[in-house]
């Protein structure tokens, strides 16, 4: 049969025919003094296995060796090879999944921030608390914080690959007049672990709290401070606990000139 109806018996296409041919993989029957290809039924045979073992991950290279000069053994020790690659393979994509996850989550967290202050339910949050930072401001040695940070990296990473773009955030109190002085440095995990490779595990109960987001130069924050700090005044609420301050996305967080976060404290009606 000519070369155009043995591709469609072959789900294939004349290119993919020509290149076979081209790499003595697969040839034609005959071959026309017109250049015309005509393949036989036995072509069709060779091109099934041709098409089984690329789909099983053999490389063309190794299709046409194992088909010139059948070897079991060989086969079989290609076939191990060949599957262990397609695990590791596997395990990428199962790692790409999650954090094309995480980041979808993150990015959905900053689209939906509110820039005007609101009491709403939270869910529960992990938190993996890593250094003490009591009494350090905005006007801090916020540099000092972030060299730490980075070497804290490769421990998160440990954890997961959604763990290696963590939201990082502090606690802080705030004074009478809404200035925070943050307490501690953490990472909000996407799921407890089972055990941390360093800080402390603490979990962020589920209710509501009075939230604002943020989105601006980092030195800034201080006016959403105050922004949540005269909300809750004005409803007369009273909070629980410490300030949230958490960046809503690593990816991008990239400067100081460009930080987003979301502000949280507990309150009771």
């Amino acid at each position: 049969m000519r070369s155009g109806e043995f591709a469609r018996l072959c789900g294939t296409t004349k290119n993919t025919l020509i290149h076979y041919d081209d790499i003595g993989l697969l040839h034609p029957a005959e071959k026309g003094a017109n250049r015309y290809r005509n393949y036989s039924m036995a072509d069709f045979a060779r091109f099934s296995v041709i098409r089984a073992m690329t789909q099983a991950g053999f490389s063309l290279a190794q299709v046409r060796a194992m088909l010139d000069a059948p070897d079991p053994e060989r086969l079989a020790a290609l076939a191990d090879e060949n599957a262990d690659a397609l695990k590791q393979r596997m395990a990428e994509l199962r790692r790409s999944e999650r954090l094309l996850a995480e980041i979808g989550h993150q990015a959905a967290v900053a689209q939906e921030a509110c820039l005007q202050p609101a009491v709403r339910f939270l869910p529960e949050r992990v938190m993996l608390a890593v250094e003490n930072v009591s009494g350090l401001t905005i006007d801090g040695d916020w540099e000092g914080v972030l060299a730490k940070d980075a070497t804290v990296m490769e421990g998160l990473a440990k954890l997961g690959a959604e763990a290696a773009i963590a939201p990082y955030g502090v606690t802080a109190s705030v004074d009478a007049d809404a200035l925070p002085s943050y307490q501690e440095f953490f990472y909000v995990l996407p799921k407890k672990p089972r055990r941390a490779p360093f800080g402390t595990v603490r979990t962020l109960s589920a209710g509501e709290y009075a939230c604002i987001g943020y989105a601006g130069p980092w030195k800034e924050v201080g006016s959403a401070y105050r922004q949540l700090a005269a909300f809750l005044k004005r409803e007369g609420l009273q909070t629980e606990g410490p300030w949230y301050e958490v960046s809503q996305t690593r990816l991008l967080d990239t400067d100081e000139a460009h930080y987003r976060c979301t502000l949280s404290v507990a309150v009771a009606r």
